[in-house]
């Protein structure tokens, strides 16, 4: 370690009375000790028939003496203010330097006596300057290592480095609003209030958002390319926070919600129809958007246990009339919205995937990531479990995200809650009412027999995954289980 030389520290006090003296020599021998400062004191410096006022006068303008501790109680405040005596010598000089120099940083004061009112004595040059609190016998100890540190330059505070910039700095987004604010506003009220009205103004909101979603295309004409598609999607997340609160909001206040999944069904549909054709990838941002948004609504819908709603939900069939391959038939919604060409050619150029996309999308999202992972999974089950598809070589929903979950080697929440017995049958609701069989570790087992244990494989990155063991299948309870009867 390197030796630096001691910073010089000069004390200027007022000789008030013995104690007083000693008082300020005790402090500076501390200052000397046990902080490495060079105290320069008038007890240990002034030398026999020298001219006292003098060496005030000197210490207070000589450059190698960076640093002046002016130590005030009330007679030195009285003659600071008078002009008096080699204080007021000292005053004169200081006072120069602090008008001249409203920055300067080499003078402090320390506080070392109040008047009756317990306010301190300080000398008018210093009024508006930040004082040190010698006062305080609580706080001594902690304001003698702020004098110090103020002398070292080594302040208690410091101001961290800049970080680096925010993804929201790095693309220069300009966001997208709806201009729904007065829907918004009313809708949260009227929750949070458990008004009777809020169903309706639910409806307003889910109007005005998907009448603004229409808004939210690229511009007739312009010219599109891939690099444009994710800033276009970033524009939209404060809209998109926005929609995953007041969800949260409702499902938070409001207990029965069967009422608000039809509006919710009529509101998806309504977002499909502001894509002009399926097979153009212009609005392929819209249909990313689309899949957040569903995502994310699903995940609050497991969130707060509202499963019968989520079943309710995906059972829904839709009739897209811009869709050349879904218009024939009506259809779920997670068949129509699964595939983006866009973003998965994107990912295959960038040696990435839609999961990853999606990773970094909800990383500081309202909704977490470890949710939509979860709600994922439950995509990919739904259709077999809840037996509206009984074709397992057509993939309904693909799982974006399982390579990325089955890398944590454990059982997704919802799944580690069916440990309990009486989570099974709630659980089951997501896929069947329990008044027709609830024994989901059963439907499970049929589902996987046919391989033992199930493995899908990401054709990116041929990462295997176990469903077995992202079901928690072995910890689960059949009704036989649950009964006691095996």
């Amino acid at each position: 370690m390197i030796d630096q030389e001691a910073p010089k520290l000069f004390i200027s006090y007022s000789w008030t009375s013995p104690e007083y003296i000693d008082q300020i020599k005790v402090i500076a021998e501390r200052l000397i000790r046990e902080h490495r400062i060079d105290v320069i004191l008038d007890q240990f410096d002034l030398k026999d028939g020298e001219d006292a006022y003098a060496y005030m006068e000197r210490m207070v303008t000589d450059d190698s003496v960076k640093k002046v501790a002016v130590f005030s109680d009330k007679m030195y405040t009285e003659k600071a203010n008078a002009r008096k005596s080699g204080a007021g010598t000292e005053a004169q000089i200081i006072s120069s330097e602090l008008y001249n120099n409203a920055k300067n940083n080499k003078y402090v004061l320390v506080l070392m006596e109040n008047d009756e009112d317990n306010r301190p004595y300080k000398p008018a040059m210093f009024t508006s300057k930040i004082h040190i609190d010698l006062t305080i016998n609580s706080k001594f100890e902690e304001n003698l290592e702020r004098l110090a540190r103020w002398v070292h330059e080594k302040p208690l505070n410091v101001k961290p480095p800049l970080g680096a910039a925010p993804d929201y700095l790095k693309n220069d987004v300009e966001h997208f609003r709806l201009n729904n604010e007065k829907e918004k506003k009313t809708l949260i009220s009227s929750i949070k209030e458990k008004q009777i009205q809020h169903e309706g103004n639910l409806k307003e909101y889910l109007d005005s958002f998907s009448i603004g979603f229409k808004e939210f295309k690229f511009d007739k004409g312009a010219n599109v390319y891939p690099k444009n598609y994710m800033p276009k999607v970033k524009a939209f997340d404060y809209e998109m926070e926005d929609f995953f609160e007041i969800i949260e909001k409702l499902f938070m206040y409001s207990d029965d919600n069967h009422n608000y999944i039809n509006l919710f069904n009529d509101f998806f549909e309504k977002l499909l129809l502001k894509i002009d054709d399926f097979d153009d990838q212009i609005d392929d941002h819209l249909k990313f958007v689309i899949l957040e948004l569903f995502l994310g609504f699903c995940s609050l819908l497991l969130r707060y246990q509202k499963y019968e709603n989520l079943r309710e939900f995906l059972k829904y069939r839709y009739y897209n009339v811009n869709n050349v391959k879904f218009n024939m038939n009506l259809h779920y919604y997670f068949e129509i919205i699964r595939y983006n060409r866009t973003f998965t050619d994107m990912s295959k150029s960038n040696k990435t995937t839609i999961g990853h996309y999606l990773q970094e999308r909800f990383a500081h999202s309202l909704v977490s990531f470890n949710e939509i992972m979860e709600v994922d999974l439950i995509l990919y089950l739904f259709p077999y479990l809840s037996n509206i598809s009984n074709d397992k070589s057509r993939v309904n929903w693909h799982p974006y995200t399982i390579f990325i979950l089955a890398a944590g080697f454990k059982p997704v929440k919802i799944f580690t809650q069916c440990e309990i017995r009486e989570n099974n049958y709630q659980v089951s609701e997501i896929f069947s009412d329990p008044q027709n069989g609830w024994d989901l570790k059963n439907k499970l087992r049929k589902f996987m027999e046919s391989e033992n244990d199930l493995i899908l494989s990401n054709p990116s990155y041929h990462i295997n995954s176990d469903l077995k063991a992202l079901c928690n299948f072995d910890k689960l309870y059949s009704v036989e289980e649950a009964l006691g009867l095996t």
